[in-house]
C-alpha cells in the first residue's frame, strides 16, 4: 500500500505515542478494521477489533438480526476498557496497569511486546462501532492519552458495503442491523471525522496527519 510504504517518516511519532489508545469508531461496514490495522503497521502499534470480545450469546443474537441491548453491551465494553488499559502506561490514578491482566477472548494473552520494555512500540489501535457517548466513556475510562477517529458515511453507501461483505465473507452482522445502529449512533463532538468513501490509502493519510496535528 502506497500510504504505508510512504509514511515511514511517521514511525519518527513511535515514542510520543507509546501508550497511546486509538480507537477507529463507525458503523458496521464502515471499514474500521481497514484503518485500525493500517495504523497500527505505520505507528508500529498493535490492533484489535472489538467484535472479537463480544460472548457467544451476543454474536448470537446479531447473526439472528436481534439488535443488542446496552445490558448485553456492558460486559464487552468493560472487556475492551481493560484491553486499553493493559497498553496504557498508566491511568488516571497513576497505577501501573498489568498487562497479564487482559487476555484474548480465547484465553491466552495477546499482549506481546514490540519492543522488549513491557508496552508495544507504538499505539494501541482498536476498531469499535463505539455508537453512544456513553460507550465511549466506559472504553476510555480511567486512559489519559487517548484519540477517537470517526469513519463517517450514509446508510445506502455502507448498506451496499455491508451486502457485499456477506457475499464473500462469514461475518455475523447482517444488514438487517446497520438501521439500528444508524438509530444508536451518537455522533462525537470531538473526534477526527474521516470520510468513508475515501479509498483506504487516502484515510490512513488522513489519520496520520490529522493524529500527528492533535499530538
Amino acid at each position: 500500500m502506497e500510504a504505508i510504504e510512504t509514511a515511514t517518516s511517521y514511525k519518527l511519532l513511535t515514542r510520543k505515542n507509546q501508550g497511546l489508545a486509538i480507537v477507529v469508531m463507525g458503523v458496521s461496514g464502515s471499514g474500521k478494521t481497514t484503518l485500525a490495522n493500517n495504523l497500527a503497521i505505520v505507528l508500529n502499534g498493535k490492533a484489535y477489533d472489538a467484535d472479537d470480545f463480544h460472548d457467544p450469546a451476543s454474536v448470537a443474537k446479531m447473526r439472528a438480526g436481534v439488535p443488542l441491548t446496552d445490558a448485553d453491551r456492558a460486559p464487552w465494553l468493560r472487556a475492551l476498557n481493560r484491553l486499553l488499559h493493559s497498553y496504557a502506561a498508566t491511568d488516571t490514578r497513576g497505577d501501573a496497569i498489568d498487562a497479564l491482566a487482559c487476555a484474548s477472548p480465547n484465553g491466552t494473552d495477546d499482549t506481546d511486546d514490540t519492543d522488549g520494555s513491557g508496552a508495544p512500540a507504538g499505539p494501541v489501535v482498536l476498531a469499535c462501532s463505539a455508537l453512544k457517548a456513553s460507550y465511549r466513556e466506559e472504553i476510555f475510562r480511567g486512559i489519559e492519552a487517548t484519540r477517537l477517529i470517526f469513519l463517517d458515511g450514509d446508510y445506502e453507501t455502507i448498506a451496499a458495503r455491508i451486502r457485499e461483505r456477506s457475499a464473500t465473507t462469514s461475518h455475523y452482522m447482517p444488514e438487517a442491523l446497520l438501521r439500528s445502529q444508524f438509530d444508536a449512533l451518537e455522533r462525537p463532538s470531538a473526534a477526527i471525522c474521516i470520510d468513508v468513501t475515501l479509498p483506504p490509502e487516502a484515510q490512513l493519510k488522513c489519520a496520520l496527519y490529522a493524529l500527528n496535528l492533535a499530538g
